[in-house]
């Protein structure tokens, strides 16, 4: 039988297959091969209040309801006349890599940056009109 390295170039395809998927392991944000389990996983709940406001901002106090599931977060968040989808991904060392609020309106869109401690969690949202706080509490 003659070795003519095919074996052996379709084994480093393969690992460098592998290397890069691992090493691209995000998808906007959230982790193809997220942690089973972190200490952050629970039921959040909270409320994101109004800092700044133009006149073309759309969102008003809203009440925060999130899942976090081995770091992934989904969730909704309600305000008086809308609701939007919140989702992201929090990190071992409870910041948030990735987390946004889609709305009604795209120009809506809400980027969320802070921090997750044991039972409470708070930072700052804004999109391109609008800018605020946000805090949750750990239901369990």
């Amino acid at each position: 039988m003659r070795n003519d390295g095919r074996h052996y170039g379709l084994a480093v395809l393969g690992l460098v297959g592998l290397l890069a998927l691992s090493a691209c392991d995000t998808v906007q944000g959230a982790k193809l091969f997220p942690p089973t389990s972190t200490k952050y996983d629970g039921a959040w709940i909270g409320l994101m209040t109004l800092g700044l406001r133009q006149p073309e901002c759309r969102l008003r106090r809203g009440g925060l309801r999130v899942r976090v599931e081995g770091g992934q977060m989904e969730g909704v968040a309600r305000f008086d006349t809308t609701e939007g989808e919140f989702e992201g991904v929090v990190d071992q060392d409870g910041s948030i890599r990735y987390a946004t609020l889609t709305g009604q309106y795209a120009k809506d869109d809400v980027v969320f940056t802070g921090t997750f401690g044991e039972d409470t969690a708070k930072g700052i949202w804004q999109n391109k009109v609008c800018r605020g706080e946000w805090e949750m509490k750990k239901a369990r």
